[in-house]
């Protein structure tokens, strides 16, 4: 399969946080082949959040690919994230993360589902 053209949703506030993230589908959810539901490159311009919120059921990992920001962990903990950076969220984690610099922030998301024993 080649994909030519991926799918881009806006998401106004996400998770409570502050202006737009811009979210562009690599895979949409059925191509996941029931694994999980996400994968996508997230879009933070500068002063763009998303909320802290908490995972169940699955885990994310992030790779920043581009720019500089915060991400707040499961304590509460403000890090700071650059490109080449990868944070982590396990399954019943809170996290959000923050476009802190003067340009854009890109990572690749994925929301994989959790391994059921």
């Amino acid at each position: 399969m080649v994909k030519k053209e991926l799918r881009i949703q806006e998401l106004k506030n996400a998770r409570g946080g502050k202006g737009t993230l811009i979210m562009k589908h690599i895979l949409e959810q059925d191509e996941l082949a029931g694994h999980g539901r996400l994968y996508a490159e997230a879009i933070f311009n500068p002063g763009v959040t998303l909320g802290y919120h908490q995972h169940v059921g699955d885990f994310e990992p992030y790779y920043v690919i581009e720019g500089e920001g915060i991400f707040i962990d499961a304590e509460g903990n403000r890090i700071p994230i650059k490109a080449g950076d990868l944070c982590n969220i396990n399954p019943g984690e809170f996290h959000g993360v923050e476009n802190t610099g003067d340009g854009v922030l890109r990572m690749i998301a994925l929301i994989l589902y959790e391994e059921k024993k």
